[in-house]
C-alpha cells in the first residue's frame, strides 16, 4: 500500500460517507462506484466491511495506522490485503508475497507465495528432554545426600584438599559441590522447560529453496487463517503451473 494507495482508499471512504448521508443506498453507492471505474473488490470490501457496521471512521483509521505500521515494508504498488498475529511475529499478506515480521527482537523474512512448497501447524513432543530432567533431577538428589563420601574418598588419594572441601558455606557442601549441585538443578529445569515448551506448537513455512522458518505459537484463530491464505495461494500457483504445461 503505497501513499497514493493509502490517499484513494481514504477518497473511497469520504465518498462512501457522503451518499450514506445523502440517503443513498448500499446498491446504489455500489454502482455509482463502479461505473466510475473503482475496483469491484475495493467497493465490495469497504461496503460490505464497514457500512453495515456504520464504522467508516474505523475503517479511514484502520487504513492510515497499516500504512504507518507497515509501508515501509512495502515494495513499489502493493497493498496490504490483511495482518494478522502469529506468536511473536505480525504477518502481513499483500497480493504476492507474506511478510513476517518479529516483534523482539527486531526481524524480518518475506517470502513470496510461489516459492513456497509447505505451510503447517504441527506439535513435537520432546519426550527425550523429559527423560533427561529426570536423569538430571535424582542425579542432583543423589548428589546432596552422598557428596560427602565423594570427598572422603579424594581427601584420602590427595590430603592436600582437605583444607579446601572442609569449607562448607552452605548445606554442608563445599564450594565445589555447590556449583555441581547448582549445575544439575540447572540442567533439570532447563530440560523441564523445553519438554513443557514442546506442547505448545509450531508454525512452519517451508520454502522450495531454503530451509522452513517454525515459529513458536498456539493454534489461534488467526494462525489457522494464515495458513488457509498460504495453502490457497498454493493451490494458485500449482494450477497456473499446470496450465502452462
Amino acid at each position: 500500500m503505497n501513499k497514493i494507495d493509502v490517499e484513494d482508499t481514504l477518497r473511497l471512504i469520504k465518498y462512501i460517507k457522503q451518499e450514506q448521508t445523502k440517503g443513498f443506498t448500499k446498491e446504489e453507492i455500489r454502482e455509482k462506484l463502479l461505473g466510475s471505474g473503482w475496483r469491484t473488490k475495493d467497493v465490495d470490501k469497504y461496503l460490505t466491511d464497514y457500512v453495515l457496521d456504520g464504522d467508516l471512521e474505523k475503517a479511514s483509521a484502520d487504513t492510515i495506522e497499516l500504512f504507518a505500521k507497515y509501508g515501509k515494508f512495502l515494495l513499489p504498488g502493493e497493498q496490504i490485503k490483511s495482518t494478522h498475529s502469529v506468536g511473536f511475529y505480525n504477518v502481513v499478506f499483500t497480493e504476492n508475497r507474506v511478510i513476517l515480521l518479529k516483534k523482539f527482537p527486531k526481524n524480518i523474512l518475506e517470502f513470496n507465495f510461489k516459492d513456497i512448497e509447505l505451510v503447517e501447524y504441527y506439535t513435537d513432543i520432546q519426550w527425550l528432554h523429559l527423560l533427561y530432567f529426570f536423569g538430571y533431577f535424582f542425579g542432583s538428589v543423589i548428589f546432596f545426600f552422598y557428596h560427602s563420601f565423594l570427598w572422603e574418598n579424594i581427601v584420602m588419594f590427595a590430603s592436600i584438599t582437605q583444607r579446601f572441601f572442609d569449607f562448607q558455606p552452605f548445606l554442608g557442601m563445599n564450594v565445589l559441590a555447590i556449583l555441581i549441585f547448582v549445575y544439575l538443578i540447572y540442567m533439570a529445569l532447563r530440560d523441564l522447560y523445553y519438554f513443557v515448551a514442546s506442547f505448545t506448537g509450531k508454525f512452519r513455512i517451508m520454502p522450495r529453496v531454503m530451509g522452513p522458518t517454525d515459529i513458536m505459537c498456539k493454534l489461534t484463530g488467526d494462525v489457522e487463517r494464515v495458513i488457509q491464505v498460504i495453502e490457497e495461494k498454493i493451490h494458485d500457483y500449482e494450477k497456473m503451473d499446470r496450465k502452462t504445461l
